[in-house]
């Protein structure tokens, strides 16, 4: 049933890994926690979500999208159109399926926003797009696990059996989002941080280092619907099950230093454990926020300047130009010499020394008595105290 794939060419999407030492090669993954630790916010749960009709404009601006059937492996779903996606679901959750537009052309404002880019942008085609004319990005999502299964194995053939090791979860491949239905709250979760993703890979002319990528994707998990359930927002400090984690690693001194964070594999882990994985997550979200509000926002326009130059085709160069600044003259810039590290150092500072302290000095404050509750009213625990909200 390859012809469902529509735009994904399976050839494009298999066995290339990745590119470089730093980059996220053809697919991201994620793990959402299910037992152990609490990830969705009771405050934002289901109960809340079912009251979208799906007829308010809203953030969607044009009114109701357009929908048509679609098909797949015999069943019966539809095709949801909106200005930047198409979502194909089997899903029978209605108040899902009615959610679904509205989530993700807010989450592409949030995504856009990150970059300093007008609302009205479309995305950029891919090189990989069989069709030049086709500028939606495709939602995969699925009613079942066994149909996710099925339809990732028709595109990735062998390869697919490393997605399977994700016990509640999904992937993105190509600017392409599969993913199956967890539920209300967690699908929105997860398809949040997918949609980060193949964002980038649909937008970006370079990819971005693994540790930001997946930082940026677990910032943008916290959805939170507004306006009557007309649009949504993001606040990324309401995601306590990340914000429970990494004070539990911090507490029990297992916090990975940055110079190790940032060169940890997130594939490599999948086969360690889902804690190893539910642990690196957690690391990189709390430094995606920590490079966006430290010492109040030191790093902010250096983390949208990076992000922008991955999207212009201008992240490697810069990194080339200022490695040539400090070597010899004889010496070639390489891609070996394009690594986490370089990234982090020319982007951000170059003494990771002085760095780590800081980080450890906004660990040391977002884990502090307090912070959760601070965090649970969507504001940061770095910035306010619970005493400042009383």
């Amino acid at each position: 049933m390859i012809q469902a794939v529509c735009r994904i060419s399976k050839d494009a999407a298999c066995g290339h890994g990745r590119a470089t030492s730093w980059v996220l090669g053809c697919a991201a993954i994620v793990i959402l926690a299910f037992s152990g630790c609490a990830l969705i916010d009771k405050s934002h749960d289901s109960a809340k979500y079912g009251s979208f009709d799906g007829t308010s404009p809203g953030v969607l601006g044009r009114g109701k999208p357009f929908i048509e059937p679609w098909f797949y492996a015999g069943n019966v779903g539809q095709s949801i159109r909106t200005t930047h996606y198409r979502i194909h679901t089997t899903s029978r959750n209605d108040s899902l399926n009615r959610v679904l537009p509205m989530l993700y052309e807010s989450a592409n404002l949030v995504y856009r926003r990150m970059l300093g880019s007008p609302s009205n942008d479309r995305p950029l085609v891919p090189s990989y797009a069989r069709n030049k004319s086709e500028e939606r990005m495709d939602v995969y999502l699925f009613g079942t696990r066994g149909e996710w299964e099925q339809f990732s194995t028709d595109l990735l053939v062998l390869r697919a059996k490393q997605y399977f090791r994700i016990k509640r979860g999904g992937f993105s491949t190509r600017g392409s989002s599969i993913i199956y239905d967890l539920g209300v709250p967690d699908t929105i979760r997860i398809a949040a941080h997918e949609g980060w993703h193949q964002f980038v890979q649909a937008n970006f002319a370079e990819p971005l280092p693994v540790w930001l990528d997946e930082g940026m994707a677990t910032r943008m998990e916290a959805m939170v619907p507004v306006e009557n359930a007309r649009a949504f927002e993001i606040h990324p400090w309401v995601n306590i099950a990340r914000l429970r984690r990494i004070r539990e690693l911090w507490r029990t001194n297992r916090l990975r230093p940055i110079a190790e964070l940032i060169v940890a594999n997130p594939d490599t882990l999948l086969y360690e454990s889902d804690d190893a994985v539910l642990d690196y997550y957690a690391q990189v979200w709390g430094f995606a926020l920590f490079l966006e509000e430290y010492d109040h926002g030191r790093y902010a326009d250096r983390l949208q300047l990076l992000l922008r130059d991955a999207r212009d085709h201008r992240l490697s160069g810069r990194i080339r130009a200022s490695i040539d600044g400090e070597m010899n003259a004889d010496h070639r810039v390489s891609k070996e010499d394009i690594t986490q590290d370089s990234v982090l150092r020319i982007y951000f500072n170059r003494n990771l020394e002085a760095m780590q302290n800081e980080w450890i000095d906004f660990i040391e404050i977002v884990c502090a008595e307090g912070a959760e509750q601070v965090a649970a009213r969507g504001r940061s625990p770095y910035r306010y105290s619970w005493s400042d909200l009383h």
